[in-house]
C-alpha cells in the first residue's frame, strides 16, 4: 500500500511540474523581416502552395490561381480554369524579381517546389494540356502528374525540360525530392 501511495505523490509531483513549466516554455514572438501583399483582381482567387528559398535568400514560391494575379510588374491572367504560377522574390530589394505562369487547356495545380543552387523543380498535376515555358504536356487520362526544371537567371527564369507521367486514371504529383541531378 505505501509504494502505491508514493507513486500517486510522484506523478502528481510530476504532473505539477510538468504545469508549471508551460509559462517559460512559450514561444517568442516572431520577428518579421517582410511582408507583402500580392495584388489580384476582383473575383479573383489566389492559393501559395508551396515555397523554398536559395542559398543568397532569395524566395521561391508557386501556387494557383484563377482570374489574374499582379505579382509586382508582372500580371498574370488563367483564362477562367485554375492555373499555375512559379515567382521568385528578393527580401534584400522587396521586389518579385520575375514571375512565369504554367498555361492549359484543362487545370493545373502545383504541389512541390525545390531549389538547388539555380536549379528550381516544380512538381504538381494538370488535365487536357500544360504548357510550362516552351514545353507543352498532353495528359493521357483524367489527370497526370508534372515535373519541371527551370534555372534561375536572377532577372528571369527559364525552363529546360518537362515531363510527364500517367495513365487512363487519376496521377497527382504530391512531392518533389532533388539529390545531385536525381530527381524523385
Amino acid at each position: 500500500m505505501k509504494q502505491r501511495y508514493y507513486t500517486s505523490i510522484a506523478t502528481a509531483l510530476a504532473f505539477g511540474l510538468l504545469l508549471l513549466a508551460g509559462p517559460g516554455a512559450r514561444a517568442q514572438a516572431p520577428a518579421w523581416q517582410s511582408a507583402l501583399a500580392v495584388g489580384t483582381a476582383s473575383g479573383s482567387t489566389s492559393d501559395l502552395i508551396t515555397v523554398a528559398a536559395d542559398g543568397s535568400g532569395n524566395v521561391f514560391v508557386a501556387g494557383d490561381f484563377n482570374g489574374t494575379l499582379t505579382l509586382g510588374s508582372t500580371t498574370l491572367a488563367s483564362g477562367g480554369v485554375q492555373s499555375t504560377f512559379l515567382a521568385k522574390w528578393s527580401p534584400a530589394t522587396s521586389t518579385w524579381l520575375w514571375a512565369l505562369p504554367v498555361t492549359r487547356t484543362g487545370e493545373s495545380f502545383v504541389s512541390k517546389l525545390a531549389v538547388v543552387g539555380n536549379a528550381v523543380y516544380l512538381a504538381g498535376f494538370f488535365s487536357n494540356t500544360v504548357t510550362i515555358g516552351s514545353q507543352t504536356l498532353g495528359s493521357a487520362g483524367a489527370t497526370d502528374l508534372y515535373v519541371a526544371k527551370l534555372t534561375d537567371n536572377g532577372t528571369s527564369g527559364s525552363v529546360n525540360w518537362a515531363q510527364r507521367a500517367g495513365g487512363a486514371g487519376l496521377e497527382l504529383g504530391r512531392s518533389l525530392a532533388v539529390q545531385g541531378s536525381n530527381v524523385y
